[in-house]
């Protein structure tokens, strides 16, 4: 009250020509000029800005996948106050934007409006359709999110080839093999309290299935150690399998014959990403049990392979989602498209 009767008397002696030594002021709403809230009210849900004061500086983040190039912002000032760039209008928030608040009296102050794009929310997410040996693979799960089916399509003249798994208190204790919906081998498999042991069995013929292959994991349950292959008819190991690991990743195999004499050694290249394959574990069928592509925390990128004097360097590459896994995988023969459904 005082200062609006301050202010009448000052006006009044201005008109009449008598102030000479009394200092006259504005309201002090003249001179407000300060943002004091700033929403994205056409989010759902709405995003309400921090406003710092001291800094002049506005920060706000908005949900995961948000297109921030066209943002509608809400902005509160003082009545007496405008602002540009106006409010409701859209603008791009990929980079700070400037916005400046004129008061009543003319002054300005200028904020700066920073948006953040929130990190997506961590997904559970579990292949559909994988990279193998022969092209792609298909993935089915039980209702617990272990493995049920892989199925591998006929391809030339190659049968189709699917992959049964069967459990036992969680834990996977047969695999059934088929090509063409006929069983052609299995694989039981022994879990102790140091080591699994998984058992392979081929048909050879008149329905008998004969021994082949034992593998012999770490404690870990997951880790191969080393594998050992059988004949057919004497049940005498005829050759070895050797893994060397590095950081969850098998990155040598070594393989000897029946007096552990070298037959060949292949050494491996990873990413740093997921390796889906590895999420689901895919063990039991015949071409790929031993494969580092099915074992190893990471995505092969390079493998170098040697057997005698001869040596082959292969390359893979791989493209990835927002989660790190792989969308396509690419050799030098073909590029397959990966499939995921995630939770």
């Amino acid at each position: 009250m005082i200062k609006r009767i301050q202010g009448i008397l000052c006006s009044v002696l201005i008109a009449a020509g008598t102030l000479t030594s009394v200092q006259c002021s504005d309201d002090d709403s003249s001179a407000e000029k300060n943002i004091t809230a700033f929403t994205f009210a056409g989010l759902d849900p709405a995003v309400a800005a921090a406003v710092n004061q001291a800094d002049r500086t506005i920060t706000a983040t908005v949900p995961a996948g948000t297109d921030v190039t066209a943002l509608v912002p809400t902005i509160t000032v003082p009545p007496t106050a405008t602002v540009t760039p106006a409010p409701g209008a859209a603008r791009d928030f990929t980079e700070p934007v400037l916005y400046t608040v004129t008061a009543q009296d003319g002054t300005r102050q200028t904020y700066t409006v920073t948006v953040t794009i929130a990190a997506p929310l961590p997904q559970d997410c579990w292949p559909t359709v994988l990279a193998g040996p022969e092209g792609l693979v298909y993935v089915t799960y039980n209702t617990d999110n272990t493995v049920k089916q892989v199925t591998s399509p006929a391809y030339g003249d190659s049968p189709e080839y699917t992959t049964e798994y069967l459990y036992t208190d969680g834990k996977r204790t047969r695999v059934n093999l088929y090509a063409d919906r006929k069983m052609i081998g299995y694989n039981l498999i022994t879990h102790t309290a140091t080591k699994t042991t998984e058992e392979a069995y081929e048909y050879l013929n008149d329905d008998v299935y004969k021994a082949r292959t034992f593998i012999h994991y770490h404690e870990s349950g997951r880790t191969i150690a080393t594998a050992d292959y059988f004949g057919d008819v004497d049940a005498v190991r005829y050759d070895s399998v050797y893994y060397t690991y590095a950081s969850g990743n098998i990155i040598r195999v070594d393989g000897y014959d029946d007096q552990d004499q070298a037959l060949y050694y292949n050494r491996y290249q990873y990413d740093d990403k997921i390796n889906p394959h590895a999420r689901i574990d895919i063990s039991g069928s015949l071409g790929t049990t031993f494969l580092p592509v099915s074992r190893s925390k990471n995505n092969i990128i390079g493998s170098d392979q040697h057997y005698g004097e001869d040596h082959a360097r292969v390359l893979y590459s791989y493209t990835y989602d927002t989660n790190g896994l792989p969308l396509t995988f690419t050799d030098d023969i073909q590029t397959l498209n990966f499939d995921y459904t995630c939770y």
